[in-house]
């Protein structure tokens, strides 16, 4: 190797050496406590916060998960997770890609407005809205319901804004051609635009799947029996029903399983949400 490559290596080293100095600080500050919970579930319940340095565990306790899934009614609550992540992504998709299109490639009196208007609910924090929210589901009946549930989660600012932006990258001419083959609107939309606008889609679809899955505060404020419990708040039922004697194995447990699936959607789609975030950012 010449002297000169050697020079050249030699400097982009050290100019890449903060970055990865940064880089594995920051992966350390999220591994340990991930780290923690995994073995702190394989650990035996009267050692999981006494085994002071000792992250190892003595004794490989797998039943702790078993033990777990069994001890609450978590295959209600893993439903009761499922059924509300699908529908509020698939009525989130609908609607904020409706609303996207058309804030992006029509044209009518207060449209700017009226934009502006939804971004500012982005503004508002979520604690605000939760009572006017409840209220507004007591007058409907929709209280401890599967509606009052997922209806108020189905649309937010973020997802209308989102899909706005990928669509003004969507060239207009394309939309043109369309409507002289003579396309309707409903035609251009679902056989022009969705197509597209997949990759899009997809990374939306993942953001709102992985908020919908660890929602807590809304059910805990919209539920008041056990059936439309979900898996983060069945999580918070050991401390309810265990009481001073908590079993934190269990509950570590039961927390990598909840885990587990946004770690595996993630996983599979982080090509579309990058792309996604890309395109996006073009205007």
């Amino acid at each position: 190797m010449s002297r000169q490559r050697l020079h050249h290596y030699r400097i982009r080293f050290f100019r890449l050496l903060p970055r990865y100095v940064l880089l594995s600080f920051g992966l350390l500050v999220v591994a340990v406590p991930v780290v923690w919970i995994v073995l702190g579930s394989l650990k035996p319940g009267e050692v999981v916060l006494l085994s002071r340095g000792q992250w190892r565990p003595t004794r490989w306790i797998w039943s702790n998960y078993l033990d777990s899934w069994r001890a609450l009614d978590f295959p209600r609550y893993t439903i009761n997770s499922i059924v509300m992540t699908v529908t509020i992504v698939a009525g989130h998709l609908t609607l904020t890609s409706m609303a996207g299109y058309g804030f992006a490639k029509f044209r009518f009196p207060g449209q700017r407005g009226l934009f502006l208007f939804v971004l500012s609910t982005m503004m508002l924090p979520v604690q605000v809205t939760m009572v006017p929210l409840f209220v507004i589901m007591k007058t409907f009946g929709w209280v401890d319901t599967y509606q009052g549930l997922i209806v108020p989660l189905l649309v937010n600012a973020f997802g209308v804004f989102f899909m706005r932006q990928y669509m003004l990258s969507l060239p207009d001419d394309l939309l043109d051609a369309a409507r002289i083959d003579g396309a309707g609107e409903l035609q251009i939309f679902l056989r022009v635009v969705l197509p597209l606008s997949t990759s899009a889609m997809a990374g939306l679809g993942l953001l709102v799947g992985m908020g919908a899955w660890g929602e807590f505060l809304w059910p805990v404020i919209i539920s008041q029996t056990e059936k439309l419990a979900t898996l983060p708040l069945g999580l918070s039922y050991f401390q309810r029903f265990y009481g001073g004697t908590c079993p934190f194995h269990w509950l570590l447990a039961m927390s990598v399983v909840v885990t587990i699936p946004p770690v595996i959607a993630f996983l599979l789609a982080q090509r579309q949400l990058v792309e996604s975030g890309a395109l996006t950012g073009m205007k």
